[in-house]
């Protein structure tokens, strides 16, 4: 993983030595960088042409250097031997620097390991290209300093994700979905990162590529094609609808207590075999073998993102309803059109799921239809929405689907009518999404019962089963999900 640069190195050993003994194969000192240097130290790879110091200025700072990495081995030493002080400082850095401080020593391996066990938070990102959003340089954090898009999946990892992701849901506009950019550094490069490449700059690899190195290889990538798309910034300052915007925003999911996270995707013919047969014969097993949800395992949550959807109408209902059909509580399902996917291992497909399951999951849906136009009747709707979800949970999510013909348009001009209304209802929890050409879900607000203090969690809403199959295909709406999330149990993740 692409996860430090080139200033940034580390020398070990093929064996790690005792407990507290750097690896090295010689006096290593550790990096200012892994206990937290600020951005733009981090970031710092080459320097300008023409930057040089005649013998005596070198001379100081060779003095200057020796006298710092003398400070740093033995503020590096005695952090190693004081355990609960070493899991402090580990538990601030992110995911990267962490993942580089695991490689200090078994003693820093073992307090990594163990600070990245507890993490179960689910991340978010957000880029945009849009000069008129400014929201470019609040996303980096590092001001007169300008990145190309390639380069930003790196530092914004390195900055703003501390949970080790095990599922990446990435909204892409069009426009950069479809676009190329170049390799600005071999540290960010896709090809690279993958082994494909060593010697040679100059890749050009589009923007999901880069989003897919700063993961690991077991970590699914779906990255879904839209109009525009909706993102928080990671400290919560700021969401927005970016329509018609040159960029993206990206959902980090990492193994969390009590909930197990599946994805598949359905080719052509799989799509046909479900167009084609009925409910009676879609049975569990055949369910099981198209989706890879175990028989019995009751789904809470089912995103559900198809192309060409006008000619499988009688596709997508005959999967939502065998799905309903297998359990008894009602299973939200909210999702839409799109252009198109990337990220995926294995082609393109025609339908691509996301399920969530578990006694640590939580969720409810609303639909904005045609005749809601006005920040008044938004605000009743999120007003709602919030009297249906729980509060105690740990961690939540908002998703937005939107049709492409609201945003601005919907609303006589004005901007962020609905994700401002969401914000002002659920503040801590970010929202994520897209403009499409068309809807998936309903609506289903399930009775909550909130406690604050149980000995096995939050009770989760009490979902009657659905008599009926309801209208699931929309236009000219938004569907709004708040997916919340805690537990005891032991979580999964598994990849169809």
């Amino acid at each position: 993983m692409a996860y430090f640069p080139h200033s940034q190195v580390i020398k070990y050993e093929e064996a790690c030595g005792e407990d507290g003994d750097v690896c090295s194969s010689e006096k290593s000192t550790i990096d200012s960088d892994i206990i937290g240097t600020n951005a733009a130290q981090r970031t710092e790879q080459h320097a300008p042409d023409g930057c040089c110091s005649n013998s005596n200025q070198a001379t100081e700072e060779s003095a200057s250097n020796t006298q710092k990495s003398d400070t740093n081995s033995l503020l590096g030493s005695y952090i190693t031997k004081e355990y609960e002080l070493l899991n402090l400082v580990l538990s601030h850095l992110p995911l990267g620097d962490l993942n580089a401080a695991s490689q200090v020593c078994r003693t820093w391996c073992s307090a990594a390991v163990s600070v990245r066990r507890g993490r179960t938070h689910p991340h978010w990102l957000l880029w945009c290209g849009d000069q008129r959003q400014k929201i470019s340089e609040q996303s980096c954090r590092i001001k007169s300093v300008k990145f190309a898009e390639a380069e930003f999946p790196y530092l914004a990892f390195r900055e703003h994700v501390y949970s080790e992701p095990s599922l990446a849901l990435m909204f892409a506009s069009h426009t950069v979905f479809g676009a190329r950019v170049m390799c600005t550094y071999k540290c960010s490069c896709p090809a690279v990162t993958a082994g494909q490449n060593n010697e040679e700059d100059g890749h050009q690899h589009r923007v999901w590529e880069y989003v897919r190195a700063e993961l690991q290889p077991t970590c699914p990538l779906i990255c879904l094609r839209g109009y525009g798309i909706v993102g928080t910034l990671p400290d919560l300052t700021v969401t927005v609808e970016l329509e018609n915007s040159r960029a993206y925003s990206v959902l980090l999911l990492p193994d969390m207590p009590g909930v197990t996270v599946r994805t598949f995707q359905l080719d052509t013919n799989q799509v046909n075999k479900l167009q084609k047969s009925n409910l009676q014969s879609l049975n569990v097993e055949v369910m099981e073998q198209l989706t890879g949800i175990p028989t019995g395992e009751s789904v809470q949550c089912l995103l559900l993102f198809c192309r060409e959807a006008l000619l499988l109408v009688p596709a997508i209902i005959h999967l939502v309803s065998s799905l309903q059909n297998r359990q008894e509580e009602t299973m939200a399902v909210a999702g839409g059109i799109i252009n198109d996917v990337g990220g995926l291992n294995d082609g393109v497909p025609i339908m691509v799921g996301v399920t969530f399951s578990g006694e640590g999951v939580c969720v409810a849906s609303t639909i904005l239809g045609r005749g809601v136009a006005t920040e008044m009747e938004v605000d009743k709707a999120m007003q709602e929405l919030k009297a249906h979800t729980v509060s105690s949970y740990s961690s939540s999510v908002g998703l937005m689907f939107a049709c492409v013909g609201r945003g601005r348009h919907h609303y006589q001009g004005k901007r962020n009518v609905e994700s401002a209304a969401f914000r002002k209802h659920f503040p801590k929890t970010p929202l994520l999404g897209y403009f499409g050409n068309g809807e998936i879900g309903f609506k289903l607000l399930p009775d909550v019962t909130d406690k604050k203090k149980l000995l096995d969690g939050p009770t989760r809403g009490n979902k009657r089963k659905r008599t009926g199959t309801p209208v699931i295909l929309h236009s000219y709406t938004t569907i709004m999900v708040h997916l919340a999330f805690t537990g005891s149990k032991a979580s999964s993740h598994t990849h169809r």
